[in-house]
């Protein structure tokens, strides 16, 4: 037997023993439908007698009853699956189309949920934001007025770590915000310089308070 023709039978025989080896290994296999186990063992019963009567004629063999038996089996098997392929076909794609509608219907209803999700993060966010906005403003209005000057280096320190903290947690509430207008389509990307020095410097002081009291 040629090389070729010995790749060519053992791809035929591998087929089947996949097939059927899927069906034991895996046994949610097993609740598959009756009839779609039964095609699917014809089939591969199909495949392994085409790679016999492969084999044998690579073998010169054509001439002997083995290949005659092999050919009538094959012949009975490839019938029998055309035979059970006819009423099923339609049933199968009228299968298809049900599930492909129900993925579709499934698919809009978690688009839905998701715009719900960020609809509602985004009025959480708002209503956050809110009082964060009257803390900054309080510890602005204390800045400008000078409260610094009457209160201890200690306290001093605790205001400013109090305006970094909510600084920073506007920022994230800012995000959050611009991963709804993301989902949106509405998000607008604008460039900012910052000073690296400076934001590394908020960070260290707003968890500063919570490392000494640990």
């Amino acid at each position: 037997m040629r090389p070729d023709d010995l790749i060519i039978t053992l791809a035929y025989f591998s087929i089947p023993v996949q097939i059927l080896a899927s069906l034991y290994k895996y046994p949610r296999l097993h609740d598959m439908p009756l009839r779609i186990q039964i095609l699917v063992i014809l089939f591969a019963f199909f495949i392994l007698c085409c790679g016999a009567g492969h084999a044998l004629r690579c073998s010169d063999l054509v001439h002997g009853p083995l290949y005659q038996f092999t050919n009538i089996i094959t012949a009975f098997v490839s019938l029998a699956t055309c035979l059970y392929l006819i009423p099923l076909v339609p049933s199968l794609m009228s299968t298809l189309d049900e599930s492909l509608h129900q993925l579709e219907y499934l698919n809009k209803e978690l688009e839905a949920s998701q715009r719900k999700l960020m609809t509602f993060m985004a009025f959480l966010c708002h209503e956050i934001r809110n009082p964060l906005f009257v803390i900054t403003s309080n510890i602005s209005f204390m800045e400008d007025n000078g409260c610094h000057a009457k209160t201890s280096d200690a306290q001093t320190q605790s205001i400013q770590a109090i305006s970094q903290a909510a600084d920073i947690m506007l920022r994230l509430v800012n995000d959050v915000l611009d991963i709804s207008k993301l989902e949106a389509g509405k998000l607008e990307l604008q460039e900012h310089e910052f000073d690296l020095r400076e934001t590394l410097h908020a960070v260290v002081s707003s968890n500063q308070r919570l490392i000494q009291h640990r």
